[in-house]
């Protein structure tokens, strides 16, 4: 029986993911809301992925490379201070973008109102900071867990969003499922936290990481301009057509699972090169060449 490593289940829960977004698109587009509420989902979810993927990645990456670093003690303060750190960013975007609805939906969408924008700004507030999860998993080798949570996160999304349209409910009822399951998914990294952490507020722990943090969010920024400039700019010029994002973000979609694979890989292995660097060098090289063919 396959052995299932920190990296293989990172990298499943990685296809998951790539996998239950692919499946919610297919069925989206067999379904009856058309392509107008589609478009105003998709952009929904750029917005998402505007406010979210470079400090998520940054933060995540510093986490991954200095945890290591710290003994027992301080690594069970380090998970809470950054449940607290994730948590408290959250809430911050979560404020801006709904007190600042209209100068952000402007900016990011050229129009001053969104269906469901509030309804997915909740859903995001609660989501966000579950980011967390898979990497406890991770930090402490529960190669399993990471696999179950995949599973639980991304085949409740595809229930959230497919079911209520299927039993003939609108789309506001497929956010309503979004938002329970970011509740449940909360509530899960809620008992990790409490079992992995102790709470502690700890600056000392806190202020390094940002530091060492803000060169990869910066980096995580500038690789992911591309896709958000591409999307800008489809609502630059279509800003009040979701039909036409709608064809955009389907026709421009990538299946980027090789990707998926090697970003798992890329990640997985950061807590083992701060710990020992010779040892993770042997292992990328025999992991590497496996992942190459």
């Amino acid at each position: 029986m396959m052995r299932l490593t920190n990296v293989k289940a990172l990298q499943a829960f990685h296809l998951l993911r790539q996998g239950a977004t692919i499946l919610v698109s297919i069925l989206l587009a067999k379904s009856w809301i058309g392509t107008e509420a589609i478009g105003s989902y998709e952009k929904l979810l750029y917005i998402g992925y505007t406010i979210s993927f470079f400090w998520v990645a940054g933060l995540i990456q510093g986490l991954l490379t200095s945890f290591s670093d710290r003994n027992a003690k301080d690594q069970k303060a380090f998970i809470f201070n950054a449940y607290l750190v994730f948590s408290g960013v959250s809430l911050f975007f979560f404020v801006l973008l709904w007190i600042g609805q209209k100068p952000a939906l402007l900016l990011l969408t050229g129009t001053e109102v969104l269906p469901f924008y509030r309804l997915f700004l909740i859903y995001l507030l609660l989501n966000m900071p579950t980011y967390l999860v898979e990497n406890i998993y991770l930090l402490s080798s529960q190669s399993k867990r990471i696999f179950q949570f995949g599973l639980f996160s991304f085949g409740g999304h595809l229930i959230a969003m497919i079911l209520p349209l299927q039993l003939g409910y609108p789309l506001a009822y497929s956010f309503y499922g979004l938002i329970t399951l970011a509740t449940l998914k909360h509530f899960w990294l809620l008992l990790l936290v409490q079992r992995k952490s102790k709470v502690s507020f700890r600056l000392d722990l806190i202020r390094p990481w940002i530091q060492l943090s803000l060169p990869l969010i910066g980096y995580a920024l500038l690789g992911g301009l591309m896709q958000t400039y591409d999307n800008w700019l489809v609502n630059y010029w279509y800003s009040g057509d979701e039909r036409i994002f709608a064809v955009f973000r389907y026709g421009a979609r990538e299946l980027p699972l090789a990707l998926a694979l090697a970003h798992a890989f890329s990640t997985a292995l950061l807590p083992e090169v701060r710990l020992d660097l010779r040892q993770a060098l042997q292992s990328i090289r025999q992991k590497s060449r496996q992942l190459f063919h």
